[in-house]
């Protein structure tokens, strides 16, 4: 899976239509729905503002934005999808130029401007981990880090210091070391993150 290295945006017109783009990686859907409303902010006098984001495997959102269904959130969504990308917010602002489209040439415009604007940003690869929230002693503590450090297959999400050491890890999915193994083994698995 791929995400957007850095934000990016495109504009396009089409029979005096403007239609604006742009292009977010975003880790959570609470900082995908933030962009949103600073967009909706920003552009309060567009006709429409159109949007698609994936996050992880599952989470999926698309919103038409009162556009004729199927002809504007989809087509951005399938922009996303059809680039392997996750953790993705793809919006799409139209200002009308007082020409009808049609069903088709508005589908295209959508499409067109969301492969626009992934097309104008760089796709830098994710991996799947496992989250676990853990509390090991300090010298376990010390080899987490010390593995961390050394290899892409731990990420130390955040720890917590008292007579032991709460810590919540992402360990990549399929990793292959004894430690880890022995640390997690009978341990439920949080959530899967894309790192």
């Amino acid at each position: 899976m791929n995400t957007l290295k850095f934000n990016s945006n495109f504009e396009m017109v089409i029979r005096k239509s403007k239609f604006i783009g742009y292009a977010y990686r975003v880790d959570s859907e609470e900082q995908a729905k933030s962009i949103i409303k600073e967009i909706e902010r920003k552009y309060f006098d567009a006709r429409h503002i159109v949007y698609a984001y994936k996050i992880g495997d599952y989470l999926i959102k698309k919103e038409n934005s009162s556009e004729p269904a199927g002809t504007a959130g989809t087509p951005i969504l399938c922009a996303i999808e059809n680039n392997n990308l996750t953790n993705t917010l793809v919006i799409v602002i139209r200002y009308f130029g007082g020409v009808l489209l049609g069903a088709s040439n508005l589908y295209r415009a959508y499409s067109d401007t969301a492969l626009g604007v992934i097309n104008a940003n760089e796709k830098i690869v994710l991996n799947k981990y496992l989250k676990y929230n853990l509390v090991v002693n300090y010298i376990e503590y010390a080899k987490l880090t010390s593995l961390a450090n050394k290899s892409d297959d731990l990420k130390i999400i955040c720890s917590n210091y008292t007579d032991a050491v709460e810590v919540v890890i992402a360990v990549k999915e399929n990793a292959n070391n004894q430690f880890l193994n022995s640390l997690i083994e009978n341990k439920e698995c949080l959530e899967e993150v894309w790192l």
